[in-house]
């Protein structure tokens, strides 16, 4: 990913490339959601940071103060970042579920009123947690990340639903072998 101002373009592989002669250092790389596309070539000193695939990163310091914007994304690559990002910084389904789970121990049957209610419902605004205030203001970011942020707690919900009645239904049979 290559971060310049508030604009990211998400890469899989980024290739080095030595100055030669009085040409700057530069950087070449393919778009994410075209492997077989061609190569860009960007000057090193336009990118500060490159995050991988597989969560490492490699930082850069520019030559310059001025960072310049590597690339505005897509609507689609928007969408996209958002759901990457909330699958990373959203955290706060957790009332929902411990709400879930409580009465659903109590009685699975109750517990479904809560898990209906709380996974139907958006996540609350103030509850995203989202990374970048300005990226959540594009309303493609914003309707990926909402969108994903929904799916986790909605998974999270049911799951916890699932666990109290798979404890209900254990004790019960424990109960009902036992006389």
């Amino acid at each position: 990913m290559f971060f310049a101002g508030y604009y990211y373009c998400y890469i899989r592989r980024a290739y080095f490339s030595q100055s030669i002669g009085s040409c700057p250092a530069t950087i070449s790389y393919k778009k994410w959601n075209n492997l077989n596309g061609p190569v860009f070539t960007i000057d090193k000193n336009r990118v500060s940071l490159i995050r991988y695939e597989n969560g490492t990163q490699d930082a850069f310091t520019p030559a310059t103060a001025d960072i310049s914007v590597v690339e505005p994304l897509s609507s689609q690559d928007l969408f996209i970042l958002g759901k990457t990002d909330a699958s990373k910084h959203y955290r706060k389904y957790k009332g929902a579920g411990a709400g879930t789970l409580i009465t659903g121990l109590a009685s699975p049957v109750l517990g479904l009123i809560p898990a209906v209610i709380t996974s139907s419902t958006a996540p609350k605004h103030s509850n995203l947690n989202y990374p970048n205030e300005e990226l959540m203001q594009k309303a493609d970011y914003y309707e990926g990340y909402t969108k994903k942020a929904k799916k986790i707690k909605q998974g999270k919900v049911w799951m916890n639903w699932g666990i109290a009645f798979g404890v209900n239904l254990v004790a019960a049979i424990v109960i009902a072998t036992g006389q």
